[in-house]
């Protein structure tokens, strides 16, 4: 029977058309920043030394050397695509390190990797919906997770050592949030007090008490109360950084917000907000400044394109950010962002950006690159010098050919759904 909905037919259309001019893009900048292509949706990744981790929709984590593309691990097990990865490095009884990987799915699971053998030393089912988001606090051995079903829970890592962990245990399960938690923050100089972000818009501030066994045998127990709620949002909050004195959020609204924020302070954080407008939906966040190189850039992720500020002028980095007890008022962000550049090369939307230190035969000593991943199913490298300098990477004119859509390995109802987690429009 055939339809008469016309706002189905229109629907159909724009959707066609919007794949035909990512498809017509993607081969414009094929080669363009190095690109990996991996064939399938990167919707996460992490770099560690001069590997990426990509956590994909074809149910996969990745692990790729970064100087050579080459593919050097793959790590099978969820039966949904993988929307989350973080990582725990712990020192085992027998007095070795060890690596391991965490990943969140669609499946609803929490596994845990050994990243020397690739074997599950850890399977949890975690939520009663999909995961959004891990975030490990090393010094606490917690592991927390956010979820669409709302919630934010807290797990055990410390079972880990030795494998004991068949399952991790549970500490707590924070309810407050009522759409999905979306992404999680905490600061350095203070790893107990963490900060949630769901898909409405809303921030939470939580402070996690020291936690306790009652005996040698006990499961420790860890108790989160809620110190404000953060406006400032219209709706998702997609990436969350805590930095000094300042809060850095990412939004679906089509913002980054810049405001004065001290995590013993949460309770006064500042109504006087700073937003560096986006002509789409912010997915990510990478502030240089609070990294090894400690340079005065923010990137950020909106839609297809990557930009990259200067906010030298928007933050004072030796401003006491509370630490030392002499607790400044928070008082509104001054000065401006200037925009540095703009980089429109993936075909689908930016989903990550993280820094690299690059290493080589041909370049001995760290070097500054900047790592991009897209749901085009590629990951790209950028040459921070080059990106500040405001070099052009211009694409190929368009062809009327078209190729063929990366294999997602998704069915049509999932990609439906996968865009719509995304938020995209």
């Amino acid at each position: 029977m055939q339809t008469t909905d016309v706002d189905n037919l229109f629907q159909a259309e724009a959707d066609i058309k919007g794949a035909q001019a990512r498809q017509q893009k993607a081969e414009r900048t094929k080669d363009i920043g190095e690109p990996i292509d991996l064939k399938s949706k990167i919707i996460s990744l992490v770099v560690r030394g001069q590997d990426v981790w990509t956590a994909e929709s074809s149910k996969v984590v990745r692990r790729i050397d970064l100087n050579s593309g080459k593919t050097l691990q793959v790590y099978k097990g969820h039966t949904g695509p993988v929307t989350c990865l973080a990582f725990y490095d712990t020192n085992e009884p027998d007095g070795s390190s060890k690596t391991y990987l965490l990943t969140g799915s669609w499946d609803k699971t929490i596994k845990v990797w050994d990243t020397k053998t690739k074997a599950v030393v850890s399977d949890t089912p975690a939520h009663e919906d999909f995961l959004k988001t891990l975030l490990v606090i090393p010094s606490s051995r917690i592991l927390a997770s956010g979820s669409s079903d709302k919630l934010l829970k807290l797990w055990d890592l410390e079972g880990l050592a030795g494998g004991e962990a068949a399952a991790l245990h549970q500490l707590a399960s924070i309810s407050g949030h009522r759409r999905p938690v979306e992404t999680l923050a905490t600061a350095d100089s203070s790893p107990n007090h963490l900060i949630s972000g769901d898909s409405m818009g809303v921030m939470k501030a939580w402070n996690l008490e020291e936690r306790w066994r009652a005996s040698p045998t006990s499961l420790p127990t860890i108790r989160a109360t809620t110190t404000t709620d953060i406006g400032g949002h219209r709706t998702g909050v997609n990436d969350i950084i805590i930095a000094s004195s300042y809060l850095w959020t990412a939004s679906t609204d089509e913002t980054v917000t810049i405001r004065r924020y001290t995590p013993a302070n949460s309770s006064s954080a500042s109504s006087s907000i700073t937003s560096l407008e986006h002509t789409n939906p912010v997915k990510c966040l990478l502030l240089l400044a609070n990294s090894p190189i400690a340079q005065p850039f923010l990137l950020t992720g909106h839609g297809d394109v990557i930009r990259i500020y200067d906010v030298s002028e928007l933050v004072d980095s030796d401003e006491d950010s509370g630490e030392s007890g002499n607790e400044k008022p928070l008082t509104e962000v001054s000065g401006v962002a200037r925009l540095l550049n703009e980089v429109d090369v993936h075909s689908h939307s930016v989903t990550s950006l993280q820094l690299w230190l690059k290493t080589s035969n041909e370049v001995p000593s760290a070097e500054p690159w900047i790592v991009s991943s897209s749901l085009d199913g590629t990951v790209r490298k950028w040459k921070l010098s080059e990106l500040v300098a405001g070099k052009t990477f211009a694409p190929a004119p368009p062809e009327t050919a078209t190729k063929g859509a990366i294999d997602s390995m998704l069915t049509e109802e999932e990609e439906r759904e996968l865009a719509e987690l995304m938020g995209d429009d």
